[in-house]
């Protein structure tokens, strides 16, 4: 339960350990609001966002801008964060890339994130800043983001849920260099499910990244020689459940996934619906493959491994993957504070999923990120919440 011990403290008491429970009061739905501006502004709160954060709305004028200005109770209260340097901050509502671009040369934006469109027409082959815009101050800042990009297998489907020669075969089959090349090399390649820089992360290729050599000899031993079925005389024929299929990218990204399979001589179809039949169809396992991604909610390797824990199958563990061994390791490992221990269990995780294959690791996405010359002490980061009280603007 929760206990107010006084008016700045309150108690909360766990019904077991939860190491990552700091992490969790540290996300937005974890933030304190005061109860008398809830009942004053009753369903109309999500208006008039009322916090002891470094900054405070001002004005916000629906898609087209939001203004914060500083909170004075902020430098009255605060003890060890330091006081914000700028007075006032304001986000435009820009979904047009061009203009969006256009703001930026102008000095109307400070930062623009680019898309990955627009990193393959500003930017250098090798994603760098080109000359010119380096001379005017401009900076790159560039980070791979806490998510993971992959295709799950369902553990349910007789096919390929108790075949995992075939899911190494597949995995072998996808090309990490050809699909950074389709993202423009906004992405970076993922050989494990977690991503860097978390400590379990995979820097190298495993033994199950892209090697059609080797993908086609697991395909044999998987009993498709060839990736033909014994059952029927003809190719393999596998189906992948996504949504999106208004989405060009989208589209063409699966077609791409297409081509990689048929290299093993494997049909891939797609079976497209809507993002709510989509996830209604996972979550029954009414699919074979699926295409999916986890957004990290906090920095820790627990957000990732508990994708494959077995009593959350049919939840968050949407590839439904049971190993009574995975299990017992993730049970000593959730229960345990940052330690060398708690870092060898979750390598031992890492390497029985690289293993077992119940994903086709794909990519973390990479942001990219300008400011101008005279933004300092930018520093992106994953969780970017709260961070704008650092930055400094120097006058032109």
């Amino acid at each position: 339960g929760l206990q107010a011990l006084d008016r700045y403290t309150v108690a909360i008491r766990l019904t077991a350990p939860y190491p990552q429970f700091l992490y969790v009061l540290s996300m937005h739905y974890g933030s304190v609001v005061p109860q008398e501006a809830v009942d004053f502004y009753k369903t109309d709160f999500v208006n008039h966002p009322v916090g002891t954060a470094a900054y405070r709305l001002k004005r916000w004028l629906r898609n087209y801008r939001i203004e914060y200005e500083r909170n004075p109770a902020w430098d009255k209260h605060a003890r060890s964060d330091p006081r914000p340097t700028i007075d006032r901050l304001v986000d435009y509502i820009v979904n047009d890339g061009t203009t969006q671009w256009l703001m930026f040369c102008s000095g109307q934006l400070d930062k623009i994130g680019l898309s990955a469109d627009q990193c393959e027409t500003m930017l250098m082959p090798n994603s760098a800043l080109p000359p010119a815009l380096e001379e005017q101050g401009i900076q790159l800042h560039q980070t791979p983001r806490l998510d993971s990009y992959y295709i799950g297998f369902n553990l349910e489907d007789p096919v390929v849920g108790s075949n995992k020669a075939l899911r190494q075969a597949l995995s072998c089959a996808f090309n990490h260099e050809t699909w950074a090349r389709f993202f423009h090399h906004q992405v970076q390649p993922m050989y494990g499910p977690v991503p860097l820089p978390l400590k379990a992360g995979r820097k190298e290729k495993g033994p199950y990244g892209f090697d059609l050599t080797k993908a086609k000899r697991l395909l044999a031993e998987a009993g498709y020689p060839g990736g033909v079925d014994p059952q029927t005389g003809r190719r393999l024929v596998l189906t992948l459940d996504s949504s999106g299929a208004d989405n060009t990218q989208a589209r063409q990204s699966n077609e791409l996934l297409c081509s990689f399979m048929a290299e093993l001589g494997i049909s891939l179809k797609i079976n497209y619906s809507n993002r709510p039949t989509f996830f209604e169809r996972v979550r029954r396992g009414d699919v074979q493959l699926f295409r999916l991604s986890w957004i990290a909610d906090y920095s820790d390797e627990h957000n990732f491994l508990q994708l494959f824990y077995g009593p959350n199958a049919h939840g968050s563990n949407r590839a439904n993957y049971q190993n009574s061994t995975y299990d017992k390791l993730f049970e000593s490992f959730m229960l345990l504070e940052p330690s060398s221990e708690r870092a060898v269990l979750a390598r031992q995780m890492v390497d029985i999923l690289i293993e077992e294959c119940p994903w086709i690791f794909m990519h973390q996405p990479v942001d990219t990120v300008l400011t101008n010359r005279r933004v300092k002490n930018y520093v992106p980061h994953a969780f970017p919440g709260g961070m704008t009280k650092y930055v400094e603007l120097e006058n032109d």
